[in-house]
């Protein structure tokens, strides 16, 4: 009788061990697609305490069964895609918009990102050696709500002649979004020297004088850089997927 109940122990014990290691692995992967779902809410300009987002949040925190697991696949789904597979969630900056365009008709007189697509679609058929950097241009929210779409506009124009102008001529630079510009850039040894490069010309970055209700004022646009080499490329098509991962670029 006595190793009858020491062989029930045993089972309790493994019972109790198997379910705190279950529960345990549970609150990890919470843990884990929580600070994913705010890295992306992130790269698309959204605030996390927002009625939404911050709602997903909570649902997550109790989803335990299957079923449920699935009730906040679909919610998520339908935040991040309200009206089908390419649109984006209506809290998502309006900044931050990819230009699939191929022409030069936006605030920083560049082409568009659709020109950028068929650049490195060139450079991977050909098997050129490049960098891709993506430059972010901080606080426009904050100068759209206080200052107005035109001053976004102006601030805009002012970085893309800054970096044109700090490029070498031969540079391919473009416009992303309203929030930021994506260069392709060749003719550097490794990332270890044009990031350097890149760091000498983001410190040159200084106050912009824009025309804000008709009056010159002067606004300093912070920008930070992501820095990519094209091999890490597998088609072209991959440069919508850099652009949203990287989120913690340089700043100067």
């Amino acid at each position: 009788m006595a190793q009858v109940r020491l062989v029930l122990r045993e089972f309790e014990n493994y019972r109790s061990r198997s379910e705190a290691e279950l529960r345990n692995r549970t609150t990890e992967w919470r843990a884990v697609v929580s600070f994913l779902f705010r890295e992306l809410l992130r790269s698309l300009g959204i605030d996390a305490s927002a009625s939404n987002p911050s709602g997903l949040l909570r649902k997550l925190a109790g989803v335990t069964a299957a079923q449920a697991t699935q009730e906040f696949h679909d919610r998520l789904e339908a935040f991040l895609h309200p009206a089908g597979a390419e649109s984006a969630p209506a809290e998502a900056s309006q900044f931050r918009t990819a230009d699939h365009s191929t022409e030069n008709l936006n605030a920083a007189g560049l082409r568009g990102g659709g020109s950028a697509i068929e650049h490195v679609k060139r450079l991977l058929e050909s098997g050129g050696k490049a960098f891709i950097v993506l430059f972010r241009l901080s606080c426009l929210n904050m100068i759209n709500q206080r200052f107005g779409p035109e001053a976004v506009e102006d601030c805009l124009m002012a970085v893309s002649a800054f970096l044109t102008e700090r490029l070498n001529s031969d540079d391919a630079i473009y416009h992303w979004s309203d929030s930021s510009l994506l260069a392709i850039l060749q003719g550097r040894a490794n990332d270890q020297i044009l990031t350097a490069e890149l760091e000498r010309i983001a410190m040159q970055n200084r106050e912009t004088t824009v025309n804000i209700g008709g009056r010159a004022t002067m606004l300093r646009i912070p920008i930070t850089f992501d820095l990519t080499p094209i091999e890490r490329l597998k088609s072209a098509d991959d440069l919508y997927k850099i652009t949203l991962l990287t989120t913690s670029g340089r700043t100067r």
